[in-house]
Order: structure tokens, then sequence, then C-alpha cells
């Protein structure tokens, strides 16, 4: 290589490092020469710095890029100490609950049984559909399974097996039958003759379904929209001009001649014809929004917050890269680096990517001792990220290296202050220390040998900075020389340069105590 095509390659190699100095890598960030993912998601096996989410390791789809997440590595996976169901067919895969979003589907992660034969693949194998399988399986009883080791809440929702020739080999199961919502193959739990015959589902005593003329159950809301549903389109027609509006906070009549359509208010001036006639884009000039209106004048959608990375204006005016450099952000929120994106205060720098481009947990910035808000404390490992004080040496790692959990660190005088700044403390117990609620010298006992309010304790006791020592041993909410007589012998104004009225003696007060005299330092 000649030395003018070394010198080639160092200059490009430089300017690709300063380019990309500072970008979010993928799903987590480096604190120099260590890798970290964010909140939710870990590293993929191989050590590559690739992060994916919790729930896609293991569910034998590959997500990291050397694949490393699947395949032999698997083996050794336990799912349900990850929270997580084996698929039925017991390949070295977990079931996958999750949306395209990376929510869950449904809020009953305890419940196996839900997510079986429900229509839905949560198993790359398709095992949990597999038509022999729901031939044989009780939707109503529970199947054998390995026991999660974390515990879940959540009732269960009882299933009813699909209807159809022979409901005993007929496989799947449906939530409820006639509700609106196929869930069975071929849609058999709402067919217009199983639906006749029983009516359509009710929900808590109320019924919010249109049954039409053939049996067919549809949401109350799709009644008298303009579109017809039922299959002789009888939820539309001349009955829609008397009738009133499903759900009339949210929706209204179309007005002119043809009032027999209805309509979102929120879809009221929106710029989008919904109405017969363009009616709900006429004189929109003063028009009060339901939702308010976009920066191009349109109404939103929905409620809306301006740029906060989510379109919420049909015409996607309120993340207008143009329009949010020049928005200035909502109290408690500030700008993203690259000025298109607004996030609150108290997401930066902690341990998720809120910015689009990465900025909030940008390392060189969250290394700032002022880049936590003023609720949160800095995590004392390398990640530097925000955490709050109540989360410190509680059993859960919450920093992004786990350093709010070290054995070394939670029994140094560092952790005790960032305890007390979340108003825990520690007691002796007759094994050791523990923590518990609670505050020092603040007048009651909390540890249960009343070491926390132990005088000699409380004269060396460093008060907190939102707290002021009375009489040298108590603290009390105040501050020095603030011009508040916090102390009942006005001693934390005393000295403080200004006339101030006379002060009552100084014999210190009994302060009441919780439970006998303290004895011991905690």
């Amino acid at each position: 290589m000649t030395p003018i095509k070394a010198l080639l390659l160092v200059i490009i190699a430089s300017s690709f490092c300063v380019a990309t100095r500072g970008t979010p890598l993928a799903n987590g960030v480096k604190y120099g020469n260590k890798f970290f993912c964010f909140t939710g998601f870990t590293q993929c096996p191989s050590g590559i710095e690739q992060c994916i989410k919790t729930e896609r390791e293991c569910d034998g789809v590959e997500d990291c890029p050397d694949g490393s997440d699947e395949g032999t590595w698997c083996a050794y996976f336990d799912c349900p100490s990850a929270g997580r169901y084996y698929c039925p067919s017991g390949a070295n895969f977990c079931m996958n609950i999750t949306d395209a979003n990376g929510s869950q589907r449904h809020p009953y992660r305890d419940a196996y049984k839900y997510y079986l034969c429900d229509g839905v693949r949560d198993c790359a194998d398709g095992s949990d559909e597999d038509p022999g399988f729901c031939a044989t399986y009780d939707c109503v009883a529970n199947v054998s399974h390995v026991a999660f080791t974390t515990e879940f809440y959540g009732s269960v929702p009882t299933r009813v097996r699909c209807p159809g020739p022979d409901t005993k080999k007929n496989g799947g199961c449906a939530l409820k039958l006639c509700d609106g919502v196929a869930e069975c193959a071929g849609g058999s739990d709402e067919s217009d003759k199983l639906c006749q015959q029983r009516g359509c589902a009710r929900s808590s005593g109320v019924n919010t379904l249109f049954q039409c003329r053939s049996g067919r159950c549809i949401d109350w809301n799709l009644i008298c929209d303009g579109n017809p549903d039922c299959p002789h389109g009888d939820d539309e027609g001349s009955w829609c001009a008397t009738a009133e509006c499903p759900n009339p906070y949210e929706r209204v009549k179309c007005t002119g001649g043809d009032n027999q359509t209805c309509i979102r208010k929120a879809s009221l001036c929106d710029g989008v014809r919904d109405c017969p006639a363009w009616t709900d884009e006429v004189g929109c000039d003063f028009f009060e929004c339901f939702y308010g209106h976009c920066p191009s004048g349109v109404c939103s959608l929905q409620a809306m917050s301006l740029c906060n990375g989510i379109r919420e204006c049909q015409d996607g005016s309120d993340e207008d890269p143009d329009f949010c450099r020049t928005y200035n952000c909502s109290a408690g929120m500030r700008k993203c680096k690259d000025g298109r994106q607004c996030i609150w205060d108290w997401s930066l720098c902690d341990g998720q990517q809120d910015c689009l481009d990465g900025s909030d947990e940008d390392p060189d910035s969250c290394a700032s001792q002022e880049a936590c808000p003023r609720t949160k404390i800095q995590c004392p490992g390398q990640a530097t990220t925000c955490i709050y004080p109540s989360s410190i040496c509680d059993g859960i790692e919450d920093c992004l290296d786990g350093s709010d959990e070290n054995a070394t660190f939670c029994a140094s005088k560092e952790a005790e202050r960032m305890m007390e700044a979340g108003f825990r403390i520690r007691c002796k117990n007759g094994t050791g220390t523990e923590i518990i609620s609670g505050s020092y010298c603040d007048g009651k006992e909390d540890c249960a040998d009343g070491g926390d309010e132990n005088e000699s304790f409380c004269k060396s006791y460093t008060c907190r900075p939102e707290m002021v020592k009375c009489y040298g041993t108590w603290c009390l909410p105040g501050g020095r020389c603030d011009g508040v007589r916090d102390c009942p012998d006005g001693s934390d104004e005393a000295g403080c340069g200004r006339v101030s009225a006379p002060l009552p003696p100084s014999a210190p007060p009994a302060i009441p105590l919780v439970g006998r005299a303290p004895s011991s330092s905690p």
C-alpha cells in the first residue's frame, strides 16, 4: 500500500468516527469500552453490540444480525424463568405473545391457555394453533405446564370451544360467541345462523352490539356511519335520521340536507371529507376543534402533543421538522439535539431512548452531574443513567450496569445518603442490618431498637439538604437563614445578620418519640 493510500484510509476512518460519535447504537449505548442495553432489551448472546427485545429471545425468529438469539443457544434457555411459555411442540423456543409494537396482545400474561388455539400464531412453528393439538385442547381447563418462577397477576376470562359440526373435535377457542369479533376458523363463532339463535353477547349487562336482520352482530358504533356493515345494509338507512348517534359525546350527526350520517366529533374540520357534500368541512375558520388545532390549521384527530415524535394530525403538521425546530417545548420538557422533538425532563438519561436521534441517552451528556432531573440521582457505576432514590439497593437492578444493587456500593455511606433522599434507612436487627422506610433523627422511631433517633448518633448526623438541625440534634423541614423560623427556639435564624424577634429560651423541648427511648445508633 502506498503512503498516499494509507493516509487517505486514515482520513476516511477518522471522518467516519467523527460522524458516528454520539450516534445511538442499536437499542443500547456505549460508556467507555463497555456496551449496555437499554431497559427492556438484552444483548445478543454472541456479544456483538446489538440488543433485542427480551421477549424476542429464543422465539424461533432470528432478531440478532448473526442469528445468535436462536439455535443452539436456546437449548439451554429457560422460558418459565423468563416469564414466558414453551411452545406445545416442545421445540427449543418460547411463545412470543407481543404485537408488532412489542406490547402484549392481552393483559393476561400468566394465562397460558388464553393464547392457545386463539387463531393467532404465537409459536414460530404454529404449534399453538396446530389443528391436531387444538382438536384435543380443552378451552376451559388449565393445561399442564412448567410453572413460572415470577409471579404475575390478573384474572383470566373463561373461553368456549368454537362451534362446528362436531364441537368435541372442532379445534379452536373463542373468548365469546357472537361478540362481533371472529376468533374461530371460518368465523363460525360469528355465523348469522348461530347469532340469530343466541342473540348478541352482552358486556356488563349493557348491549354494545347491534344485531342485523340476518343475525350478524356488529359494533354499535358502526350504525349510521354511512357504510353498510350488515349483509342487507339495515344498519344504515332513513331510520338513522331520527336515531341518536351512538356515543353522543364523541359522535355527531352531519349537518345539511342529509342528516342520517354520524361521524366522530374529532373528524369535523380535519381536512378530510366525512359527510355528504363536505358539510363537515364548512365554516371551519372559527371552529373550535374537539382536540385542538394542528399547526396547519386543521383539527387534530386525537389528543395532541406537538413535536413529541408521534404523528397525531392527519397531515403530519404536528411533527413537521421545520415547525418543530422553531417550536418552544412546553414546561417540563426539552428539545432533543436535532431540534425536532420534545421529551419530558424526567425521561433524560433513564436508560430508555426517547429521542429519535438518541441524544437523550448520549453518554457524554449523561455523565454530567446536572443531567439528572431534580427528583432523580445518578447511578454510581460506569453507566451514569438516572434513577429515583427509592430504587437504590431495593433488590431490582435499575441502572443499566446494575451498579445500584452492587453489594459493596449498598454497604457504603454514599448509598446510605442516596437512600435517605428516598426516605429509606438502615436498622440493626438480630443478624445484621435491614433497610426500611423512614428517616434519621426526625423525632419518630422507625427502627425497632430506636437507633435511628439515638441522641449521640443524631448530634453527629448531617441532616438532609431540605432539613435544618435544631438544638444540635433533631432534623426538621426547613433551611438555615432562609428568613423562616423552623426550629422552635429560632436557632436556625440566629446569627444570620438580620434583626429578628426575641427568641424563646434555648432549652430544647421534649421531642416526642414513638416507642421507648433510643439506646443505640443505627
